[in-house]
């Protein structure tokens, strides 16, 4: 995204600084809108006013134009790619270890594929340090020893996912 907008900035940059230039050798304004076609005499220029200077830079403008047109695409293209694969990654996830995993910034809710109850979710805090932090949430006091023994005891959080992946399995094989 910031790559785009840098790519952007510098080609508009560069727009200016050519519209400056016809201005400068025909004498008259560039308006925005201001195009030429390719063949086509600049309005504006008059036959003297200086034809191939412009041409040429009416030229680097209609470059430039595409090579922004291209990055775009090329943007949009990477973005729906990355997006897809994200989307495929998040399902295995869920698939393998039965996590649907949501971040947002450094926290991170696991919400089980087999929980009872949609808000059933648990929450990571990751640090700067490295660590990760398990955050109190609703359904933590109906999990305390699964925490007492996997987290506090044994402190491991992937430990304790798989425990409780277990009990809800357990939960959920005992309820049909």
């Amino acid at each position: 995204q910031k790559a785009t907008e840098a790519l952007v900035e510098q080609l508009r940059a560069k727009n200016r600084a050519l519209r400056q230039q016809v201005e400068q050798l025909t004498g008259a304004p560039v308006s925005e809108g201001f195009e030429s076609r390719p063949g086509s005499p600049a309005r504006g220029a008059s036959g003297s006013g200086g034809g191939p200077e412009v041409a040429a830079a009416l030229a680097e403008l209609a470059k430039t134009k595409a090579a922004l047109e291209s990055a775009q695409v090329s943007s949009e293209r990477l973005k729906s790619v990355f997006r897809a694969q994200i989307n495929n990654f998040r399902e295995a996830v869920c698939r393998l270890w039965g996590y649907r995993v949501d971040m947002v910034e450094r926290r991170y809710t696991l919400t089980p594929f087999l929980a009872e109850h949609r808000s059933h979710n648990l929450v990571f805090q990751s640090e700067e340090d490295g660590t990760m932090n398990m955050l109190e949430t609703e359904w933590c006091a109906s999990l305390t020893d699964l925490i007492r023994t996997y987290i506090e005891e044994g402190d491991s959080i992937p430990a304790f996912l798989a425990a409780t992946t277990l009990e809800l399995h357990r939960r959920q094989q005992h309820a049909s």
